[in-house]
């Protein structure tokens, strides 16, 4: 099986439905915009209900493309090249089949259940068709019973022994990188906190398949059924040391094919990165906003009404746990688990007051007695009898209300008789779930009284502040736009997300009463205290769900930068508050903003901490971590100084609503105006007020990029809204793009995502390290927990500051929580500091300088006027006038068309990246295709043009010198060159003839030292003079200087006919030693053939002397000896 070894790219694409050529063209611009990638699969139906799957034919698919049965039969035609081929479909189109589990070439994992649930048709199990769009029971068996989740020989390929081995697996890496549903598993709305803000349900959920989820522990998860897009919260996996080592994410697509209900298709396509995950490499690090596992909660949690809403049915009490099962033999009474961030959700609309209401009551009751119970209750049911359908919900009930709740009429999957089934709701405020049903009053009437003789109401400590309200109590939130009530004629500003208005009786006076008084008049034209509040209602900033947040957020946040810049034009300074409390009635979220002098900058944060610490309020010393921690239910009080101190008090008891003022107020001298009661206007002192401030404000406003659109004084009903805002997107991609080019002149990986490729603070050492050119000493490379990170992160904030560049409000803990507008704010920072303040034009500021550099260049032509970084760039003209200025063979000025904005951009574009270089940090839609370009961004690649001609600009002012310099450095070295060749040459003509064979092997030797040194040097002089002379000729023709040649003799012909000369010479050399060697072997060996031939003859005689010995022995001796001179 292969393995993963580098990360994956993944592209996941919603059902194409037969729509392939636009299936196609899709994948190619999201591969060439941010691939490659490695795989795409396809979620849910690549082809629609009753295709021929001709529509394949003649196709080319970029990317190694899966896909598995959604609810539509796969097309006959289809089925047959899949039988034929095992899978293949195409080039780069496999089928993986209904249900399989399959290891990509990479070491990808994919595992796919495709086809829709009919409980009969399952439970039948007569469905053997592997390409039915249907899941029966074999399908699913199949999946268990693979290698991947049961590597020993005893497997479990059943439903129920998946249930008993799924917590049993070895390790959290045992598991799939993918896993393909048609249809969810309803176990995922479970603890989601985003799951109630979707405004559609899930589409026909399939319990079942919620062990295999478990058995897959997959990295991601994708199902296309239904409508809309979704992705949830992620959630881990325990491995085997006890922790979570393992992140499922599960994301619902919407359809790329087909039509969209109201014309808009939700979001079809996902892309992200797969690291390697094995038991050797590190456990990944915890995801932002995560909750706990849904398919591993408690047995005794009733399922929510988000399940109910989707079409789950509650497990029958046959079903659960001996636990459980005790739970209600014993007096009704069930176990506490601990769920976070509990959700009160409604499933029956027209119950809405009545539950709402009995909720509100229920709470205030368990304080106040039986008798209340008892008025209240009989009020509402005599009201509801009629109309109450038998429904039932989860509470929220606090643990220690728990001894109360086990005498009320608790319903978990008790099926009640229809009399006895007037169903409401009661919630007693955060804590654990309870399943309450069939309130009738004298049940609970009865509970009560029984609950009263055991323990005294004091000693319940149950939370109570909640109200009894009902919907006709409920105002319409005060800051809401629906809300006829809404003082309109204070708004400033409206935008697509948040809008900004003057606040009813604003701390800083304006009246001329106040002035003629001795009063000072306000710094900003109508006061400038301001609030910037969502147009959604969201009781607190924190609780605006992820979905909905940047939006929200990034507008805000922009708004805040417009007002800052606008306070700093009249001598001021933001000073920003906010409130969060969930508990208020019609509670929305808002902040305020109110202007202070510059001159009193350092007097803030210290006010508010002297005035906070008498009141008892305990300043948090992690601000940002502390509001994490506390999340969406958190409340809080935040203040955000002009010096950059943030401060937060997390509110645990009361609170007084007026700090803010109160401290501000004694800060100016203004104690009569710290009760904005006191400080009402009439609507005309109002209108003017605000139609001042609106004035001021427009001149710094980004309104237009953010989409806002300004009110008129006198206007009413409902506000215009703005365009979308795409600043953010527009800005992050373009700041992306040039990080990349710094990263990519290092052959460094180049960064795909802003938030997750900052938050180990790895990238940002990186980039630092090669835009300042300074190693910024040890870090960690391969950070895995959250204080590695944010070590990194705090050593890079702090090598930027150590340079003297400002950052403002950004914190290690903003980079590794992935605060997206501060991080754009940083690097909007870093390409000030190492990319545009380099720029001077007369002394202005970069900015100012890099305007009126375009202004210049481009003043010759007429259908150009460069005013600012927005809408002049709209068009492409400026872009293609200053490639034209400069390049003019590059761009036909007059044959472009000056009405074809796209075509001028892209056109521009194209030459930049192309010709000169220049990174496209820029598309097309992001300049033509928005209301106004992103100032930013334009300014960023603009200062690309800037860099590039100013440099051209300069060579071609010293040109004249270099290419003397280079002249003179060309022929000096050419004579160098020859001289050494001479020199060489001449040597070995007068070298002697070796007379020994060590000698000759002696000149051998030198002679190979020679090619291995003084050639490769002569080489490579030849080369660079080749080179050299060809720069020279290239500069003298870009800037029409005179044509030159070398002196004779040393040009490079002259060099190539000598060089020639040169390797002869060498060969010569080569073969002289060679020969004179092979002439010394020779003689060597005739003479040592001599020697042998008279040692053989003398060995012979001295054979034949003895040979030829007779008589005894000493006779012999004494003849021996006297023949020896002889034969010897």
């Amino acid at each position: 099986m292969a393995h993963q070894l580098k990360p994956l790219k993944v592209l996941a694409i919603g059902s194409p439905l037969s729509e392939l050529p636009l299936f196609i063209s899709k994948i190619t611009a999201i591969n060439s915009k941010h691939g490659p990638f490695d795989a795409c699969v396809v979620v849910g139906d690549l082809f629609k209900e009753g295709s021929d799957g001709f529509e394949v034919v003649g196709l080319q698919f970029p990317v190694p493309t899966y896909f598995t049965l959604g609810k539509y039969e796969l097309p006959v035609s289809i089925q047959e090249k899949v039988g034929a081929t095992g899978g293949e479909v195409t080039d780069n189109l496999v089928f993986l089949g209904k249900s399989a589990v399959l290891t990509t070439a990479q070491g990808l994992k994919i595992a796919c259940a495709g086809g829709t649930y009919d409980e009969e048709q399952y439970s039948a199990g007569d469905d053997t068709d592997p390409f039915s769009p249907k899941i029966t029971k074999e399908s699913i068996d199949s999946i268990l019973a693979n290698p991947l989740f049961n590597p020993s020989a005893n497997s479990t390929n059943t439903l129920a022994s998946a249930r008993e081995s799924s917590a049993a697996l070895s390790s959290a890496f045992s598991g799939v990188d993918l896993l393909l549903l048609s249809s969810p598993p309803p176990s995922l709305s479970l603890l989601s906190t985003s799951f109630p803000s979707l405004t559609f349900p899930l589409a026909n959920p399939v319990a079942l398949l919620g062990d295999l989820v478990k058995k897959c522990r997959p990295r991601y998860m994708f199902w296309g059924e239904g409508d809309g897009f979704w992705e949830r919260e992620p959630w881990g996996w325990t491995g085997a040391a006890g922790r979570e080592e393992r992140w499922t994410r599960a994301v619902k697509l919407g359809s790329l094919g087909g039509d969209a209900e109201g014309g808009k298709k939700a979001r079809w396509y996902y892309a992200f990165t797969l690291p390697p995950q094995t038991p050797t490499t590190p456990t990944p690090p915890r995801p932002a906003n995560t909750t706990p596992n849904p398919f591993v909660i408690a047995p005794s949690i009733p399922a929510s009404a988000h399940s109910i809403a989707a079409g789950k049915k509650r497990p029958a009490l046959e079903d659960q746990t001996d636990a459980v099962k005790s739970g209600f033999a014993k007096k009704g009474r069930i176990g506490e688990p601990k769920i976070q961030s509990p959700q009160l959700v409604i499933d029956v609309q027209s119950m809405r007051h009545l539950l709402r209401t009995m909720c509100a009551i229920f709470a205030r009751s368990l304080a106040t007695g039986s008798r209340t119970v008892r008025k209240k209750f009989s009020r509402i049911t005599q009201n509801h009898r009629q109309a109450t359908p038998a429904i039932s919900a989860n509470l929220l009930i606090t643990s220690s209300a728990n001894a109360l709740t086990k005498n009320l009429p608790i319903a978990h999957n008790i099926r009640e008789a229809p009399d006895r089934r007037r169903q409401a709701t009661f919630a007693v405020h955060v804590g654990v779930k309870r399943r309450i049903s069939s309130a009738s009053v004298p049940l609970l009437q009865r509970g009560i009284k029984k609950d009263r003789r055991r323990r005294s109401w004091d000693q319940l400590n149950v939370c109570t502040d909640l109200p009894y309200f009902t919907d006709a109590d409920i105002p319409s939130g005060w800051f809401c736009l629906s809300n006829p009530k809404v003082t309109k004629h204070l708004i400033v500003a409206i935008g697509s997300e948040t809008y900004v208005t003057l606040p009813k009786g604003q701390l800083i006076p304006t009246t001329p009463a106040h002035i003629a008084q001795g009063g000072s008049k306000p710094l900003v034209p109508g006061g400038g205290h301001a609030l910037i509040i969502p147009i959604a209602h969201h009781p607190t900033l924190l609780s605006i769900p992820a979905d909905d947040a940047m939006g929200i957020i990034s507008e805000l946040e922009s708004y805040k930068s417009s007002l800052r810049a606008c306070y700093a034009s009249y001598g001021a300074v933001p000073v920003t508050f906010e409130i969060g409390r969930l508990s208020g009635r019609g509670g929305h979220a808002h902040v305020q903003i109110v202007p202070v002098p510059k001159t009193i900058t350092d007097k803030v944060a210290e006010s508010f901490r002297v005035a906070g610490e008498k009141q008892g309020l305990d300043w948090e010393v992690e601000p940002e971590r502390a509001l994490a921690k506390v999340g969406a239910g958190g409340n809080y009080f935040k203040v955000e100084c002009p010096d950059g101190t943030k401060l937060v008090h997390l509110l645990k008891g009361n609170f007084d609503l007026q700090f803010g003022r109160v401290v501000l107020g004694s800060l100016l001298g203004l104690h009569h105006r710290i009760d904005w009661k006191e400080c009402g206007q009439s609507q005309e002192a109002e209108k003017k007020d605000a139609q001042d401030f609106k004035k001021a404000f427009a001149a710094k406003s980004v309104g237009h990029v953010m989409g806002s659109v300004p009110m008129s004084p006198g206007g009413s009903g409902s506000p215009m809204m703005g365009a979308e805002v795409e600043w953010v997107d527009i800005q992050a991609r373009t700041f992306c793009k040039w990080l990349n080019t710094k990263l990519e002149s290092q052959n460094l990986e180049p960064m795909i995502d802003l938030v997750r490729d900052f938050s180990s603070g790895v990238k940002l050492i990186q980039l630092l390290e090669i835009m300042s050119e300074t190693s910024l000493g040890r870090y960690n490379k391969k950070p895995v927990m959250r204080v590695q990170k944010a070590e990194n992160a705090s050593k890079a904030l702090n090598f930027i500051r150590e340079r003297g560049v400002k950052l403002t409000n950004i914190g290690p803990e903003d980079i590794v929580d992935g605060n997206m507008k501060l991080i754009l704010g940083m690097i909007w920072t870093l390409i000030l500091r190492f990319t545009i303040a380099s720029i001077t034009e007369e002394g202005l500021s970069a900015k100012d300088g890099l305007l009126l550099w375009c202004q210049r260049k481009t003043a010759t032509y007429p259908e150009v006027n460069v005013r600012d970084f927005k809408g002049s760039f709209a068009d492409g003209l400026a872009l293609c006038a200053l490639i034209h200025r400069h390049r003019p063979e590059l761009v036909d000025w007059d044959r472009l068309d000056k009405s074809d904005r796209r075509g001028n951009t892209e056109l521009a574009f194209s030459v930049a990246e192309r010709s000169l270089g220049i990174p496209r940090l820029l598309e097309v839609q992001d300049v033509c295709d928005v209301e106004v370009p992103d100032e930013r961004s334009i300014i960023t690649y603009v200062a690309e043009f800037f860099h590039k001609f100013s440099s051209e600009d300069k060579m071609e002012t010293g040109t004249r010198r270099v290419e003397k310099a280079n002249k003179n450095d060309f022929e000096k070295r050419m004579m160098i060159l020859l001289d050494s060749l001479e020199t060489t040459r001449m040597s070995w003509v007068n070298a002697a003839q070796p007379s020994s064979y060590p000698e000759a092997m002696s000149h051998l030797v030198q002679f190979a030292e020679y090619k291995k040194t003084n050639k490769r040097g002569f080489v490579k002089e030849r080369q660079e003079l080749a080179a050299l002379y060809s720069n020279i000729q290239t500069k003298l023709r870009t800037y029409a200087l005179r044509a030159w040649e070398p002196k004779e003799g040393l040009r490079l012909i002259d060099l190539e006919h000598y060089w020639a000369a040169f390797l002869s010479a060498e060969g010569a050399r080569s073969r002289a030693i060679n020969a004179r060697i092979r002439e010394i072997k020779e003689a060597l060996r005739k003479e040592f053939a001599r020697t042998a031939e008279n040692f053989i003859t003398r060995l012979q005689r001295v054979e034949q002397a003895i040979g030829g010995l007779r008589g005894h022995l000493p006779d012999q001796k004494q003849t021996l000896h006297r023949d020896r001179k002889s034969v010897v």
